[in-house]
């Protein structure tokens, strides 16, 4: 299915999304009195109903590298036991291909069903020396990941600068995978599993 790319998009839709980030820049001046940090890269790719080959890898792994410290993810909706395994998946990505990562920060909504799910984790990244901070925060819904932000807080939506300057904007979240049976094709290898329709808007801000 046709998609749409950082190679294939025309210059007016690259414009789009450029304004877009800028109005989220703007309120984020307007709250901490910082300047709007230069947009390097923009990339916006729409995931079509069905679509495979989009696992996280594809994805994420552009921002992973040796200055990686921290990641931020807010999403809403990590309270079932796939959604946790989704992230599982997520965290094991960057836990191979960024070594110097030393915390992961998670916002979501609190659920008793993934309350022990997450505290596994936790204890897993613990012993590769990577710290899981759970933030729960019942008044967002937008789903966004960041690189290095501040401290654990509630209700922060604006975009700001991150240790890599990367920043990753995903309308379904991590769970944008269509689910199949244990035994499946796609089980395991999200590149083979079908897709929701989505879309994912990739930035960079110039570093200081």
């Amino acid at each position: 299915m046709p998609f749409i790319s950082g190679e294939d998009t025309v210059e007016s839709a690259r414009e789009v999304l450029r304004e877009r980030i800028s109005k989220y820049l703007t309120r984020a001046e307007v709250l901490k009195g910082q300047m709007k940090p230069e947009i390097l890269l923009v990339q916006q790719i729409h995931i079509m109903h069905n679509d495979t080959g989009f696992g996280y890898e594809r994805i994420f792994k552009r921002c992973a590298d040796n200055d990686l410290t921290e990641i931020n993810v807010r999403d809403a909706y990590i309270i079932l036991p796939y959604q946790v395994l989704n992230f599982v998946r997520f965290c094991e990505l960057f836990v191979l291909h960024a070594p110097n990562l030393k915390t992961i920060r998670l916002w979501t909504h609190y659920d008793v069903r993934a309350e022990g799910l997450l505290q596994q984790l936790k204890g897993s990244l613990a012993c590769r020396d990577i710290e899981l901070d759970i933030c729960y925060d019942e008044n967002f819904h937008d789903r966004e990941i960041r690189q290095d932000d501040t401290k654990c807080k509630s209700n922060i939506i604006e975009l700001g600068r991150f240790s890599n300057g990367w920043v990753v904007k995903i309308g379904r979240g991590l769970n944008y995978f269509q689910s199949v049976g244990h035994c499946e094709i796609g089980s395991c290898d999200l590149n083979l599993r079908k897709c929701h329709e989505t879309s994912i808007d990739i930035f960079r801000f110039k570093q200081p």
